[in-house]
């Protein structure tokens, strides 16, 4: 899979579900670790919207 390809899957599988698209927080990434492996990540990804899980609740406590 190129870098390329490796984007624009990211962007069809997490960037819908970002709080941060509407507020051009967008900074995609692929790098390639020390490893060898590859990793495709936003530095300011935050999920957000219906399937944010039960987690999203608790900073409405403190």
């Amino acid at each position: 899979m190129t870098n390329e390809e490796r984007f624009k899957k990211y962007v069809e599988e997490n960037y819908k579900n970002c709080i941060n698209k509407n507020r051009f927080l967008c900074d995609i990434r692929v790098i390639k670790k020390s490893d060898g492996v590859i990793e495709t990540k936003c530095n300011y990804y935050k999920r957000g919207g219906k399937n944010d899980g039960i987690n999203s609740n608790i900073n409405n406590y403190f």
